[in-house]
């Protein structure tokens, strides 16, 4: 300010930091929902300069360079969040649960699926992995359509949905669709002159597109071994599919007086 002048100078007020979003997380979800949340933050960390406030925690972190800054204190609350439920009166049934490296690495091919399917450089369908009730324990599972050729990741069971590809009954020989379930080794050793080992995905297999007709008359010719199609389900097995956020980690799943405090 030039000397004899009348004006004030006046500083510029400190900037408030702003608040631009909240991110909640339910403590009765597997632990990879929070590995995922924490891979959206590590992006948003990487573009923006923004802080990150954990109100159970109470600390601020200037930048999300980890997962497991998100999903350690998150498996925290949720073993202990998840204990209280289960010993508390309230008259709940257990969880559904399988092991962390079982969820985690079901998410890890469920996440990248849509670029690994863009990579390839074949037509191969690359299924979903979906948890199933089958018989009445829970396993992982793919559904694979038609015999179409397909690169597997490794699974329990595999779910054929066979429309063209069933068997013919009757007089006329009409095709009646049917639900077959398949165990992995099984489905491997039936379909073993077409699908193998895959290396561009760990314990994958895969049947190359030109086999497409050949595999087509393979599995129209193999017999339904497990029928859950809902006309059918002979032999008496039942299956069911079980949403991924019901199902908890099973290492979370265990009694308070083992909860480290």
């Amino acid at each position: 300010m030039p000397p004899g002048s009348d004006e004030i100078a006046v500083e510029d007020p400190p900037v408030q930091p702003s608040q631009i979003g909240f991110l909640r997380l339910n403590f009765c979800r597997p632990t990879a929902f929070a590995n995922e949340a924490a891979t959206e933050l590590m992006a948003l960390s990487d573009e923006l300069p923004v802080q990150f406030f954990d109100p159970q925690q109470q600390l601020v972190y200037e930048k999300f360079s980890a997962a497991d800054q998100l999903t350690l204190p998150y498996r925290e609350h949720a073993q202990k969040a998840v204990s209280a439920l289960l010993n508390s009166d309230a008259v709940l049934s257990k969880p559904e649960s399988l092991p962390k490296h079982v969820l985690d690495a079901a998410w890890k091919w469920n996440f990248n699926r849509d670029e690994f399917t863009f990579d390839l450089d074949e037509d191969l369908f690359v299924p979903k992995i979906d948890f199933f009730q089958f018989d009445g324990e829970l396993k992982t599972g793919v559904v694979w359509g038609d015999g179409v050729p397909m690169i597997c990741p490794q699974v329990d069971i595999v779910v054929a949905y066979r429309n063209e590809t069933a068997p013919s009954a009757g007089w006329f020989r009409r095709k009646r669709p049917k639900v077959d379930v398949l165990l992995f080794e099984e489905f491997r050793e039936v379909y073993a002159e077409w699908f193998s080992q895959d290396s561009r995905a760990p314990q994958a297999v895969s049947c190359s597109p030109v086999d497409a007709s050949a595999l087509t008359r393979a599995v129209t010719s193999s017999p339904v071994r497990r029928d859950v199609s809902p006309q059918g389900k002979e032999g008496n097995h039942s299956l069911e599919m079980v949403p991924f956020a019901s199902i908890l980690d099973a290492e979370i799943c265990i009694p308070t007086t083992t909860v480290n405090t």
